[in-house]
């Protein structure tokens, strides 16, 4: 009677037939595993590349020293010294600054100043010199810095010439420019040809005829003196017949009475009045005094 009283209270609901149900659900599981796309893989694990190998050597830097990735450091021609990029990139945009090229290898200047500071330990020193591959693994470079390094290699290899037919200024071998002293102008269209000291006209005269072997006479121009290395015009400051050369690339000194190369740019700055006393005993341009007055 209980029971029957408690079913009677409770609200109707519908009867559920467990035998259906257990039918359907085999049926929905297929449908999902079917209907399901397949899962992608997994990836693979990355394999180390030869970069990121690289990259994790180090090698010390015998300007700083630190250790620094392979990819960060080079190894200067001739001396085969390491360096690594921020150490170059530093050295090479002072030396651009004050117009020093070649750039000798910064470890080589080192090993130089130490050896004047103990001459017992002097040792031959090979000259390392940054080439323009070398600056092209910078990744810190600045454009314009890798423009200028361009324009001294250029500049240092190459001397301008101004043709006084078409009026063009054009760069040219600077060994070659060097050893001739008849010009002939490089462009085809012209092909004119002039004496390198007065620029008298050369075209019509052949080789070994009189016209050829002219008494040159050059104008002059009041405390002017080409430089007898790359041909860049020095002017004499203040009286001083030491000029030095401001031409891209040419670190000597001459003279301005004889135009004697007295320094070049392997002399050291302690060695320079040395160089200059003995160049007063050979002078050619000797003043009254028998003396040439280099300052």
């Amino acid at each position: 009677m209980i029971q029957a009283a408690e079913d009677a209270k409770a609200p109707n609901q519908p009867l559920i037939d467990l035998e259906d149900k257990a039918v359907v659900l085999p049926n929905l599981l297929e449908d999902l595993i079917l209907n399901t796309p397949p899962q992608p893989a997994p990836p693979p694990l990355p394999r180390r590349s030869e970069d990121s190998a690289l990259e994790e050597q180090l090698l010390g830097c015998e300007y700083c020293p630190k250790q620094v990735p392979v990819r960060r450091i080079s190894q200067i021609p001739f001396c085969l010294h390491l360096v690594c990029h921020t150490c170059l990139l530093n050295h090479v945009e002072k030396q651009l600054f004050d117009s020093y090229f070649p750039i000798k290898c910064p470890m080589c200047l080192l090993l130089e100043e130490q050896s004047e500071v103990n001459p017992e330990s002097r040792v031959p020193i090979a000259q390392g010199v940054v080439t323009l591959e070398i600056m092209q693994n910078f990744q810190a470079l600045a454009p314009s810095t890798f423009t200028i390094f361009q324009e001294f290699q250029i500049s240092s290899q190459s001397s301008q010439v101004f043709c006084p037919q078409c009026q063009e200024t054009m760069l040219v071998d600077r060994a070659q420019y060097l050893q001739q002293s008849i010009v002939t102008c490089p462009r085809q269209t012209c092909n004119h040809r002039w004496c390198k000291s007065c620029f008298k006209d050369m075209t019509s005269a052949s080789p070994g005829s009189a016209n050829m072997r002219h008494k040159c006479k050059p104008e002059k121009t009041i405390g002017v003196r080409a430089c007898p290395e790359c041909g860049y015009q020095g002017r004499r400051i203040a009286g001083d017949n030491l000029i030095p050369c401001r031409g891209v690339g040419c670190r000597i000194q001459f003279c301005f009475k004889c135009g004697e190369t007295i320094v070049d740019g392997s002399t050291k700055p302690q060695d320079i009045p040395q160089q200059i006393q003995i160049h007063y005993g050979r002078c050619s341009r000797v003043t009254k005094d028998d003396k040439c007055t280099v300052q």
